[in-house]
């Protein structure tokens, strides 16, 4: 991946850079955490978040970089932020997938969410962030068309459900 390029080009501007690697990163990949926490920790803008537990960061923040996390969809539908996407390889950890004739929630609405940005124009990040705070509020209306299109009863789920069981149990 390219997240040292990506570290490099935002340090030296007035972003706070919060790098939140995935559990499963981190239990792999334990000691290539250590090797960039090591390479930049005199730098008082980058912070490494290895606890997943708090969500306060990701509330607070204005943008997200990531590659193909799940988590982008909920940041883009969630909150209406933009999203840039790194074009790694997919991760496939079911390689029969495409024998089912579906689209994956995340192939389909990726392009829609946000930017995709090629592994190799890492270093043009900083300016797809400007474009992409720019475009901030153009895009909100999309996104919420994206989650009303994919997401039912938003907000009211609980109320829905419970309205359901509740018709359920009173008929039988």
């Amino acid at each position: 991946t390219c997240i040292e390029t990506i570290i490099e080009k935002l340090l030296p501007l007035t972003y706070e850079i919060i790098v939140r690697p995935h559990p499963e990163f981190i239990k792999r990949q334990g000691e290539r955490i250590k090797e960039i926490k090591d390479k930049y920790k005199s730098h008082a803008n980058l912070f490494i978040e290895t606890e997943s537990s708090s969500s306060t960061n990701i509330l607070e923040s204005n943008i997200l970089i990531t590659d193909w996390s799940g988590i982008a969809i909920e940041y883009a539908w969630g909150m209406f932020k933009p999203v840039i996407y790194i074009d790694t390889p997919k991760k496939v950890h079911n390689p029969d997938y495409d024998k089912i004739d579906i689209v994956p929630l995340e192939d389909q609405t990726r392009e829609l969410n946000g930017t995709v940005l090629k592994n190799s124009n890492c270093d043009c990040i900083n300016v797809e962030i400007e474009k992409a705070l720019q475009l901030k509020e153009e895009k909100q209306e999309r996104l919420l068309n994206l989650r009303n299109k994919h997401i039912f009863n938003w907000g009211e789920s609980s109320n829905v459900a419970a309205d359901y069981i509740i018709n359920y149990c009173n008929k039988n």
